[in-house]
């Protein structure tokens, strides 16, 4: 691709009001390689002038034969298809998807591969409780050739979003099978590698991908969780409440509902009834406002469901919210 096509690219950045980290973001690169690409000094891949063909509205394949060009636009939109599947949580459609588009298997290299092999491991979890293989999918997607290398992992920079759905997953797969130890080292090691990356550098909040923001809070999450299974409720409420000063500094209240169930429950265990209950009517106020609709039945049928663990008379569940 000749690179004066680089004053095109940033003539129509600015018209679409979109900043150079906006295209990064879009691009899932750096700034610095926004900066080489609009001064000429860096062509475009193909699999990015698909991506910009689409935010700025041009088509960026014209140099490319047609045949190629409407490929790697197929190939684009089963990538973000699956994507929406994932966020839907609709694992059904993303095994169909899987085993009857005949482009998937082309998918084999780079950021698509790793989507790939991200929702092939989904499925196995969500419909075939296969831990097994989905584990064997996911530790070759982070390249642990053995589990015992989980103690010094540090995540990658070059992967791409998905790259770190995998971490999470792969962490609850342990929770699941009660390697807790496992489970805990890894979002341990995730946890400061985002923090030192992303959370506690000059970055505006603006300039941080909401998705990493969810990734966070979520690996926070269950660090909590395993706290919590292993009886050390203070430590337990100490990453709630960060999750929560999080939440509140970033502006992202990404499954708040989870983070005050759990504070109920290690609050309730602390023997400290009065605030489980003051936590409690929070978390039901929570779930109406989001229109859970189980949460608009009465207060005792959802403590016995959300809180089995929890004695219906050591909580006053009679005042309305």
């Amino acid at each position: 691709m000749k690179n004066n096509i680089g004053g095109f690219i940033l003539k129509l950045r600015k018209e679409k009001n979109l900043t150079q980290q906006d295209l990064a973001d879009i691009l899932y690169c750096s700034r610095e390689l926004i900066v080489k690409i609009e001064s000429g000094k860096r062509t475009l891949n193909e699999e990015n002038a698909i991506k910009l063909s689409i935010a700025l509205e041009f088509n960026f394949m014209h140099y490319k034969k047609e045949a190629y060009k409407y490929r790697k636009i197929e190939h684009y939109i089963i990538i973000h298809n699956l994507i929406d599947l994932i966020r839907e949580a609709n694992y059904r459609e993303i095994k169909n998807v899987l085993e009857n588009n005949v482009i998937v298997s082309e998918l084999n290299y780079g950021y698509s591969h790793i989507i790939i092999e991200y929702c092939s491991a989904l499925v196995l979890v969500n419909i075939y409780n296969d831990y097994f293989n989905s584990e064997k999918k996911l530790l070759s997607i982070l390249n642990i050739s053995d589990i015992s290398e989980i103690e010094d992992f540090k995540p990658s920079y070059s992967e791409g979003e998905r790259y770190f759905s995998c971490i999470l997953l792969l962490s609850m797969i342990f929770y699941m099978k009660k390697e807790f130890t496992l489970s805990y080292k890894l979002i341990s090691n995730t946890l400061d590698f985002l923090e030192e990356n992303y959370f506690n550098t000059i970055l505006s909040v603006s300039a941080i991908n909401q998705y990493y923001k969810h990734i966070y809070i979520a690996l926070l999450n269950n660090k909590a969780e395993i706290l919590y299974q292993q009886q050390q409720y203070s430590k337990a409420n100490l990453v709630c409440k960060q999750i929560q000063n999080f939440m509140t500094s970033f502006d992202s209240y990404y499954c708040l509902e989870l983070v005050l169930k759990l504070k109920v429950q290690i609050l309730y265990m602390q023997k400290k009834i009065t605030s489980a209950q003051s936590v409690y009517e929070e978390f039901i106020v929570v779930c109406r406002l989001r229109n859970k609709e189980e949460y608009f039945y009465s207060t005792n049928e959802i403590l016995k469901k959300e809180f089995p663990l929890i004695k219906l008379s050591d909580l006053n569940c009679k005042r309305s919210i």
